[in-house]
């Protein structure tokens, strides 16, 4: 893979959201599972960080009797003393760093339950097994509570620039996007966005990386 990804806590790309409103892509039949239960579920554990002067996004990773962990990219982390988690729901809490592994980029953020209503958000469930090349994937986009879509070009291939394997597919991402999850059609998570190309390119690190 050539040296054109790039983090995005080192610019920002200028790429237009690929913004779907699916209304007939209920791909049962195909075997890739049901679209809009997978979303919604995806939707549910989806949220947005703001930390300092950056912003990007993240996703549920357990929901405790105590706390409630966030995963998202370690580079969206500016101050580790000024993180706000914003839910899907309209809750919003302070956040604190538990587990940052800046070699692989990734973080994972703790928020007390007694700060959020635990109303309608959810946990992900992480796929056990690489996706397929060119099996259907997507992102939430939380600002917009919709979908990016595309597919996987490469379940697994080694990324000069994150010196790490990582997952390699087709579709658009922003800014805002970076350290949000990669969803099959199953709802199941793949992966966490470390960075795109201006080409409709984003590479993500596998769940299987991530203790």
């Amino acid at each position: 893979m050539s040296n054109k990804f790039i983090s995005f806590k080192v610019i920002a790309i200028s790429i237009v959201a690929l913004l779907l409103l699916i209304t007939c892509i209920g791909c049962s039949g195909q075997g890739d599972g049901d679209f809009d239960s997978a979303f919604n579920h995806a939707l549910k554990t989806s949220v947005t960080i703001d930390s300092g002067r950056l912003s990007g996004s993240g996703n549920i990773w357990k929901i405790g009797k105590k706390t409630i962990t966030v995963i998202t990219a370690s580079h969206v982390i500016d101050d580790k003393e000024d993180i706000t988690v914003y839910f899907w729901n309209g809750d919003h809490a302070s956040a604190q760093v538990f587990t940052n592994n800046t070699e692989k980029d990734y973080c994972l953020l703790t928020v007390k339950v007694d700060d959020t209503k635990k109303i309608d958000i959810e946990e992900l469930k992480p796929g056990k097994n690489l996706p397929e090349s060119g099996e259907n994937i997507f992102m939430v986009i939380p600002d917009y509570n919709t979908a990016s879509a595309g597919l996987v070009a490469s379940p697994e291939t080694f990324s000069e620039d994150f010196n790490q394997d990582v997952i390699y597919c087709y579709l658009d991402v922003n800014e805002g996007m970076s350290g949000g999850g990669l969803f099959d059609y199953k709802g199941r998570y793949l992966g966490l966005l470390l960075g795109g190309s201006d080409e409709g390119e984003g590479v993500f690190l596998n769940t299987d990386k991530i203790e």
